[in-house]
């Protein structure tokens, strides 16, 4: 129960920073020259979009890999989800 509390004031923390975050580049963009402005949230875009595929890829590769782990529930969920496919 302390853990799902934990994560909900983690959320709530990061939306809050999302937001914040977001109105303070629409504020200090406003008045911006527009090639400025465009070439940062390229290169903005182009970052995050980097930075999200490596995660997507790193999950599909620890798929593919061995079923080998050190943790036993683990271990035994991947040897016994065949069974039931």
């Amino acid at each position: 129960m302390k853990s799902k509390f934990l994560l909900a004031r983690l959320n709530r923390k990061l939306l809050i920073s999302l937001a914040l975050g977001g109105t303070l580049l629409q504020v200090s963009f406003s008045g911006c020259d527009q090639t400025l402005r465009d070439t940062v949230l390229t290169g903005v875009q182009a970052s995050l979009t980097g930075l999200v595929t490596t995660f997507i890829n790193a999950f599909f590769q620890a798929l593919m890999t061995d079923n080998q782990t050190s943790q036993p529930i683990v271990q035994a969920v991947i040897e016994a989800l065949p069974k039931f496919a």
